[in-house]
């Protein structure tokens, strides 16, 4: 059985630009975020998402929810 560590885990309920803008601030590693469109877009219409790891669930039921909205702009990630 493998033990999990919550020990640096802290629970928010601060606004994701607000806490990412805060975190950046902040001397440490990098911050790490798993989650939706709904958290990452705010976050990219900032242009404050350094480096992107997508992965793919796939939907068996319903039509899932976009990973990325309509943006106004493209950003060249090369």
């Amino acid at each position: 059985m493998t033990h999990l560590s919550l020990e640096h885990v802290v629970l928010t309920s601060e606004y994701i630009w607000t806490l990412v803008h805060r975190l950046k601030q902040e001397k440490g590693k990098d911050i790490w975020i798993c989650s939706g469109q709904h958290f990452i877009t705010p976050l990219i219409q900032a242009n404050m998402i350094d480096e992107y790891h997508i992965s793919m669930i796939p939907t068996l039921i319903g039509k899932g929810i976009r990973l990325f909205e309509d943006f106004d702009q493209e950003k060249d990630y090369h």
